[in-house]
């Protein structure tokens, strides 16, 4: 018989979960996919709608299948290349690790940005790191929304509006942290950052998410050397 290409396992695991993402994100998203001779670890770059109309904010997505990664604990674990990441932090958009276990139509998502910088610097010197995906962080194929928590990464991450129609003069947030660090002041990490992500969360979300358990009247109060943060509950949410 002739001789004919293979479709490898990975292959197959791959175009299946992008499949499946794409039918999910498409109710809320405009989703490019990136040719697969174009990726540099970037499979999806999702622009948020707002009904019909465009939001203009723009994410990034690496999407990978269950079967490629190892579950361990309480997180779904999945060697990325060093170099994959450093393409990640250069892009302007926020680019998310989403795992997708298509046998049961679950995905599980991560700012692998959040995770790096807990890191100190060493990682540099790696072929790989292993990017741990929360278990808690996930949604099923029945979504009716995108999750809170990443849109608020997707806000925090957009540039401020222009001064004076200048662009090229704006600070993007991410930008802003990047000078932060360079000039040595301390930037705060989880989950102190971005504490306005956990604004109309369900107490019992925000409380895994923080890792901390609501008092007896609901609040939620993290302290430690650097900073106190209070997640006021009012009925079944939370404010600030």
């Amino acid at each position: 018989m002739t001789k004919l290409p293979k479709r490898t396992k990975s292959q197959r695991i791959g175009v299946s979960a992008a499949d499946l993402l794409s039918s999910v994100f498409a109710e809320f998203c405009n989703i490019i996919p990136i040719p697969q001779d174009r990726d540099f670890g970037i499979d999806f770059i999702c622009e948020i709608m707002q009904g019909e109309h465009p939001t203009g904010r723009l994410f990034n997505i690496q999407c990978k299948g269950k079967e490629e990664a190892n579950v361990e604990g309480n997180s779904i674990t999945l060697p990325i290349k060093v170099t994959t990441l450093n393409h990640w932090l250069l892009q302007p958009n926020p680019t998310f690790l989403i795992i997708v276990d298509c046998q049961n139509s679950v995905f599980y998502w991560s700012f692998p940005q959040d995770f790096l910088s807990s890191l100190n610097k060493n990682w540099q010197k790696q072929q790989t790191v292993s990017i741990p995906v929360p278990l808690e962080n996930h949604f099923e194929q029945d979504v009716n929304a995108l999750p809170i928590q990443l849109v608020s990464i997707v806000n925090s991450q957009a540039s401020a509006a222009p001064q004076n129609g200048d662009y090229l003069g704006t600070l993007s947030l991410a930008d802003a942290v990047n000078r932060a660090i360079d000039y040595g002041l301390y930037v705060l990490r989880a989950p102190f950052q971005r504490p306005f992500q956990y604004i109309g969360m369900p107490i019992a979300d925000a409380a895994r998410a923080v890792s901390s358990k609501p008092n007896e009247v609901g609040n939620i109060i993290i302290d430690s050397e650097q900073a106190h943060m209070l997640l006021e509950a009012e009925g079944i949410l939370l404010v600030m």
